[in-house]
């Protein structure tokens, strides 16, 4: 299970969720709006799942994308969808 990860509406910040999913979980509630309360501007906010970032499949992809520069390799990686 991974948290989701959500930005801010006004202030354009992520910020980590209470919600957690599997990527293939997703699938079925990719449509679906969740109320998230936001910590930069201390709103709710109507969010949809697709709109939501799963932290470690975020960080994962940071760290090879970094790998890859680092190592004069191609920083190319599969869009997270």
């Amino acid at each position: 299970m991974q948290f989701l990860r959500f930005r801010c509406q006004k202030t354009k910040q992520f910020f980590d969720s209470n919600f957690y999913n599997t990527p293939q979980g997703l699938a079925d509630v990719w449509t679906s709006t969740v109320q998230a309360a936001c910590p930069y501007c201390r709103e709710e906010h109507e969010i949809k799942i697709r709109e939501a970032f799963l932290i470690d499949t975020l960080s994962t992809q940071i760290a090879i994308a970094s790998h890859r520069s680092s190592s004069g390799a191609s920083a190319e990686t599969a869009p997270i969808s």
